[in-house]
């Protein structure tokens, strides 16, 4: 059975992933600034950042289908 999500259930994971986005966003450019980031380490946190970006992308959508 699927859960069904409200405008509000929507709203707030969406403040939550874009907050984990900018947290991310922020720790890449830390290690990048700083030079002596592990490459891979990189990488991993870059992936993590795009797959919030495409949940992010997911859930503006549901909300936009959404009645008002």
């Amino acid at each position: 059975m699927k859960e069904r999500l409200t405008r509000e259930d929507i709203e707030r994971r969406l403040a939550a992933l874009r907050e984990a986005h900018e947290a991310l966003d922020e720790q890449v450019d830390r290690l990048e600034w700083e030079g002596g980031a592990d490459d891979l380490e990189l990488r991993r946190l870059k992936k993590q950042k795009l797959a919030i970006r495409d949940r992010i992308a997911l859930l503006e959508r549901m909300l936009q289908s959404l009645p008002a």
